[in-house]
């Protein structure tokens, strides 16, 4: 009951059933939340507690990009729930990091980018229990405090969940014309100019002889070859 699918609803424009009472939710819930000029697919699991939780919801974990971990400020037992469910999970040999450690996992051991969301900031016990959970968490995760209720740290939580996804936007434009501004590639971060041009069209790679690229840090229309890495909100047109 710490607010998770009020959450996932206040973020994505869902309307799933939120009730006073757990395990509200005993199926997995995906929806889209809207970010920019992209969609990023959040999924409200059913409820982790040592009394009961359904298996098949540790395997969705570990599938994940990141997890959000809904922490509720209205509660005095926040941190018992929270180490609870890290038990839990680590039992399961996942264990949820604020950064990703270098190297390859050993077999069986899967780490997952974490953002600790400390919910119900509005309740008048939030600063005290903020101060706590800092306290105990602050090493191990980025805390981000917000509110359903009042929509604060929303917006801000949005942009945060998209640099924590280590992907960037990339939009394309033909020459002689417009960028199009509305349907960005979506890439992984540290990708080149020939990742772009492999997401087009395989030929177009094979044939293409250099690229112009319009974008922070450039002057427009800068020609640069297959190997420049991208960045975030970079425009490029692509010559064959």
């Amino acid at each position: 009951n710490s607010g998770k699918t009020r959450f996932v609803n206040t973020v994505t424009n869902a309307e799933f059933t939120v009730a006073a009472y757990p395990f509200t939710t005993r199926i997995m819930q995906p929806a889209m939340m809207p970010f920019e000029n992209i969609q990023i697919q959040l999924v409200d699991t059913p409820g982790i507690s040592p009394d009961f939780y359904e298996r098949w919801v540790l395997g969705l974990i570990r599938n994940a990009d990141i997890v959000l971990l809904i922490a509720d400020l209205s509660n005095p037992d926040l941190l018992d729930n929270i180490e609870n469910l890290l038990n839990i999970l680590e039992e399961g040999r996942i264990f949820l990091v604020k950064e990703l450690p270098p190297g390859k996992p050993l077999i069986g051991i899967c780490h997952k980018k974490t953002l600790l969301i400390a919910n119900k900031c509005e309740d008048a016990l939030a600063s005290e229990h903020l101060e706590i959970l800092d306290e105990f968490f602050g090493d191990r995760f980025n805390i981000i405090p917000v509110s359903c209720e009042s929509k604060a740290g929303i917006e801000d939580l949005r942009r945060t969940i998209f640099e924590n996804l280590g992907i960037v936007q990339v939009y394309t434009k033909t020459p002689g014309r417009k960028p199009e501004m509305d349907h960005p590639f979506i890439l992984e971060e540290g990708k080149a100019v020939e990742d772009l041009a492999y997401s087009i069209h395989k030929d177009l790679a094979r044939h293409m002889k250099f690229a112009r690229i319009w974008g922070e840090g450039y002057y427009d229309g800068q020609p640069v070859d297959q190997h420049h890495p991208l960045k975030d909100g970079d425009v490029i047109e692509i010559h064959a």
